[in-house]
């Protein structure tokens, strides 16, 4: 059955698919700004971040090497003085984040795929997504390689200038390969996802990665609500990001893109 992690007055801020990196130091400072401010507006006492908070992440070494991973623990490790508890969940462009990078920011690693109750009481699965995306081929075949311990053993050892080379050239050939990609097939699959939601005994899924927010019914009296993506320009009309915040009175879209 469901776990019972929540109390009764606990509120949790959901966000996602940041994709932050040194290269987008304005969006960094956007993004930490806003969760920063949502999570002490809010009376927050749980802030999850469901996957790809950065562009890349080539081990934990990284946080030597990067001002926005240096900017991103700082303002994390803020929170904790105050009563929230942070938690990480890996998403396809950091999936190498490790324990030196979580204690760094004073938070927790969550499970690939959680399940339990939210504050309000609903069941629910909650996920990157990515793992449902099963029409997209040659990503479960790049997801499979990556996420090997040979693989991830064999990146690991090789100096951090190489690594962060390979991750630039990796993320070419993502955009290249979403670029020639029906987003139909970068979705994830309905079913498997129903399936999903399903085995764990729960009526909601919630998750991040396909860019594509919003809230719609997933199967027979199942729900599904996605996370959107973040992005930063000098156009305020034009910015993208935002979260879930759930309480006791449910689910509510928080920022500047609707849920």
């Amino acid at each position: 059955m469901p776990r019972h992690p929540f109390g009764p007055d606990d509120r949790l801020l959901l966000v996602s698919d940041l994709h932050l990196a040194d290269e987008a130091g304005a969006l960094t400072e956007f993004a930490l700004e806003w969760i920063l401010e949502q999570a002490r507006q809010q009376r927050v006492s749980h802030l999850w971040i469901l996957g790809d908070l950065f562009d890349a992440w080539v081990g934990d070494d990284q946080l030597a090497h990067s001002r926005c991973a240096e900017q991103v623990a700082a303002a994390l490790r803020t929170l904790a003085p105050d009563g929230v508890q942070t938690a990480l969940m890996v998403g396809n462009r950091d999936f190498l984040i490790g324990s030196a990078f979580v204690q760094a920011c004073q938070a927790q690693l969550l499970s690939e795929i959680w399940s339990g109750r939210l504050p309000d009481g609903r069941a629910a699965v909650i996920c990157h997504g990515d793992q449902l995306c099963l029409d997209d081929a040659d990503y479960l075949r790049f997801r499979t390689q990556t996420r090997a311990p040979e693989w991830q053993q064999s990146f690991l050892a090789q100096p951090i200038d190489t690594r962060l080379a390979q991750a630039r050239q990796m993320r070419e050939m993502s955009e290249s390969h979403k670029a020639g990609t029906p987003l139909e097939m970068m979705d994830i699959r309905p079913a498997a996802a129903e399936q999903l939601v399903r085995a764990h005994r729960a009526g909601l899924l919630i998750h991040g990665h396909t860019h594509r927010p919003g809230c719609s019914p997933l199967g027979h009296n199942l729900e599904r609500w996605v996370l959107p993506d973040w992005h930063f320009t000098a156009r305020a009309s034009e910015r993208r990001g935002g979260g879930l915040l759930i309480g006791q009175q449910g689910i509510q879209s928080l920022g500047l893109t609707a849920c």
